[in-house]
């Protein structure tokens, strides 16, 4: 099992202390602006809206997936998955209990199921997605099980392998698991250390399985920084889910690298890119899927914005082909058309107080009608907010 006091130091993370301060103003007016259309062939121009405070959330939101029905949301420090119904807009706080000390950091829903990894408790719970009761807690196999992604037939988690902070990080590994009898099928190390997120997509009629591997992550008492090689590994389990073959794509970040860490794969709409946002810099990364090559890696990274210090981002990508980016220290959301990769709107403000630090996290973007919509958690305020788009 992990010790509690290797936790701290598993995760790209940013280490804040943030005041709560004042509910926000419920008569607050959204913030309102339009985006503008930079592409010929990318998304049109939309008016934006943003509602800074839709719901609370229990206590470090940190991950979100999405059915066609409802948001789930993982609050590591409360222990709990919140269920967001997409139809009334009804959060249901606390849906899921995963235990006292498990500190739950991702989770994936398939059909009337719910799986979350358990970072501390290196344990998988699975719950019914009807009612939130807990149908298993599986603990084998798992070492610091940090993502998951479910197929059909499998649940795919990646193990960080954190083994402390004087040894740093082993091996990455993924544990594959049989869904129907709960049982390990089978488990690899990664070709990166640090397997940080894990995606399920079809790309031209194939599943593959989408590994990130940020490296080996260090602190060095001013900024983060990548003292190992990270980058994409793509596994192609639609020929074969329990041993599939491997391609690793090196994202050639040095060590002591400061821009490096790729988190989550994020296929452009016509499959023809993976994005990446970088989880200690300002940058993106992108991978070309018919060339299977790096278009842009840890040398030659699209750079969002200037910073000063480590900032952490989050992504989603909508249907339009814009890249939907939280970043957390800024409190802020940026935009950017994929068809040329050019921002369409200035950074927007997501934070319910312009003087605090409330971590601008996770999102999942959803079309809600003649609405896209991207939902966001303010992981350190504890709410969730949206900003709409609207076609003119």
């Amino acid at each position: 099992m992990l010790n509690p006091s290797k936790h701290h130091a598993l995760c790209i993370a940013a280490s804040l202390l943030v005041a709560c301060g004042d509910p926000p103003d419920d008569d607050e007016p959204p913030v309102e602006t339009d985006t503008e259309q930079v592409c010929d062939d990318g998304a049109p121009a939309y008016e934006l809206s943003v509602d800074r405070h839709v719901t609370q959330t229990g206590p470090t939101g940190n991950d979100i997936a999405a059915d066609d029905e409802a948001l789930f949301v993982v609050e590591s420090d409360g222990n709990t998955v919140s269920r967001f119904d997409l139809t009334d807009d009804r959060m249901d706080q606390g849906f899921v209990t995963v235990g006292a000390e498990r500190n739950p950091y991702s989770v994936d829903v398939d059909g009337d199921e719910i799986w979350v990894t358990n970072l501390l408790a290196e344990t998988v719970t699975v719950a019914d997605a009807d009612d939130g009761e807990i149908i298993d807690e599986l603990d084998d196999e798992l070492y610091g099980p940090s993502s998951i992604a479910l197929s059909d037939d499998y649940a795919y988690v990646g193990n960080v392998e954190f083994l402390g902070v004087d040894e740093g990080y082993g091996p990455g590994s993924i544990t594959v698991i049989d869904r129907a009898s709960r049982e390990v099928a089978s488990r690899f190390e990664t070709a990166f250390q640090n397997p940080h997120f894990i995606t399920i997509e079809e790309l031209d009629g194939q599943k593959v399985l989408l590994v990130s591997g940020s490296g080996e992550v260090i602190w060095d008492g001013e900024r983060t920084n990548v003292e190992s090689e990270g980058g994409l590994e793509w596994l192609d389990v639609h020929d074969d889910p329990v041993e599939p073959d491997s391609h690793a794509f090196a994202i050639d970040q040095q060590q002591l690298q400061t821009v490096g860490a790729p988190s989550r794969a994020h296929p452009s709409p016509d499959e023809s890119a993976l994005y990446f946002v970088s989880g200690i810099a300002p940058v993106l990364f992108v991978f070309d899927v018919d060339e299977m090559q790096w278009r842009h890696d840890a040398t030659d990274p699209i750079e969002l914005y200037e910073a000063n210090g480590d900032t952490t981002h989050r992504a989603s990508m909508g249907p339009d082909g814009l890249l939907w980016i939280t970043a957390y220290n800024e409190d802020q959301l940026h935009l950017l058309d994929t068809a040329c990769d050019e921002p369409v709107v200035d950074p927007v403000d997501l934070g319910e107080h312009g003087d605090m630090l409330e971590g601008a996290q996770a999102i999942e973007v959803v079309e809600r009608g003649e609405t896209i919509e991207g939902f966001y958690l303010l992981s350190a305020a504890g709410s969730m907010g949206s900003v709409q788009l609207r076609r003119h």
